[in-house]
């Protein structure tokens, strides 16, 4: 990005912003958030966004887009780590509120109040080659089905057979999976993923190489994407 971008971006915001006064709308300047990604210092102290009212829109490192904490870094570690305590901060509301420990019901709470946070558009920020951050998610359904009645002495990959239940990680893998197939389907818009068919393999999604002599920032940017 360039200041030229720069200065198209917020001519496409004036646009907006007299779209909204003709239509007789307002927008509340006090809640636009900037996130900056580009880590070009002369870029960065040269240009300014105004909002509706005028004013510079302050910058910031998080920011929250439907539910999603996006970080100006590229990465999504704020996020899993708001999202785990949420869960965790639920589990421990249902395991107060409620006094049985039995399967069904005990079940039919984590699925609805607990596992939901846990799915919620997980294929965005899926933890891909973090061993920590993939075991911390982990941790809210290891703790909560050790709770659950007749689970004594059964380790977590024992509780989850015999609660016929995926690990968290396996379902995050499979929304992925799934989401890709209704790309190739035409069923989501592509948000840029390209395929190519082999006689023998049959259809497979081309992931993109990473170049070596990306900086360590443009990588992390690339690497925490969806593509």
């Amino acid at each position: 990005m360039n200041t030229f971008d720069a200065e198209n971006f917020q001519c496409n915001l004036d646009s907006v912003y007299k779209w909204a006064e003709s239509s007789n709308m307002q927008f509340n300047g006090d809640k636009f958030q900037l996130l900056r990604y580009d880590q070009d210092e002369h870029l960065i102290q040269t240009t300014s966004y105004t909002d509706c009212n005028g004013k510079s829109i302050s910058v910031t490192t998080n920011a929250k887009d439907l539910g999603i904490l996006m970080s100006s870094d590229g990465g999504f570690v704020d996020h899993i780590m708001s999202v785990v305590q949420k869960a965790t901060q639920m589990s421990g509301w249902v395991l107060r509120t409620f006094y049985t420990r039995e399967r069904q019901p005990m079940l039919t709470l984590y699925k609805a109040l607990i596992l939901s946070r846990l799915d919620y558009c997980s294929a965005l920020w899926n933890p891909n080659g973090s061993a920590y951050l993939i075991d911390k998610i982990e941790s809210v359904q290891r703790s909560f089905t050790r709770k659950i009645s007749s689970m004594d002495g059964l380790n977590y990959w024992e509780r989850l057979d015999s609660l016929r239940l995926y690990s968290v990680q396996r379902r995050r893998e499979r929304y992925v999976i799934m989401y890709v197939f209704k790309i190739l389907h035409g069923l989501v818009p592509n948000c840029g993923l390209t395929f190519q068919e082999n006689a023998r393999t049959g259809i497979r999604a081309v992931v993109p190489k990473l170049n070596i002599g990306l900086t360590s920032h443009v990588k992390k940017l690339r690497s925490n994407c969806f593509n």
